[in-house]
């Protein structure tokens, strides 16, 4: 009798990146880097990436539905296109904590087939302790949002009171 050896099929991916200024978009120094690391760990996991996407300028707190391109890419997930949407950090898809979760609990996602892979979660970590990481690393994103809202609120209440007191 003959041993059948089966051929895992090698993981499409669609390396998502996003900067949120028009500065950081000029350069390209965010989003090569971003994909760069995307490349790399491609490699190393056994990844093909099949597509390079880029929302440049655009903040992490705008909903998915108002970026086109994350929503095209995750329209070629559904459509069976790739298996994995890939980004650098959690925080480049999403930096509200409802919708980062949203992704990556998406109940879509299971059933269709692909799941979202953010190189700063540890690789391999499922069930509770999962849920856990990806839940604090989404409120931790969120409230440094928050805080650097409040930062660039109080400097402009500082920068009105000088011009103010001026003569």
């Amino acid at each position: 009798m003959t041993e059948q050896t089966y051929a895992t099929p090698i993981p499409r991916v669609i390396s998502y990146v996003r900067v949120s200024t028009g500065a950081q978009a000029e350069s390209g120094l965010g989003t090569d880097g971003q994909h760069h690391a995307v490349d790399r760990e491609a490699v190393a996991r056994g990844w093909r990436v099949i597509e390079r996407i880029t929302d440049d300028a655009v903040s992490g707190t705008t909903p998915t539905q108002r970026r086109p391109r994350l929503r095209a890419a995750l329209e070629r997930l559904r459509s069976g296109d790739a298996e994995v949407l890939a980004a650098a950090r959690g925080d480049r898809v999403a930096r509200s904590t409802i919708e980062l979760l949203g992704l990556y609990e998406c109940a879509e996602a299971e059933a269709e087939g692909w799941s979202l892979a953010a190189l700063d979660a540890p690789v391999g970590l499922q069930g509770p302790e999962s849920r856990l990481f990806i839940g604090v690393r989404a409120v931790i994103a969120e409230f440094e949002t928050a805080m650097a809202r409040a930062r660039t609120t109080d400097a402009l209440h500082a920068a009105r009171r000088i011009n103010v007191a001026a003569p």
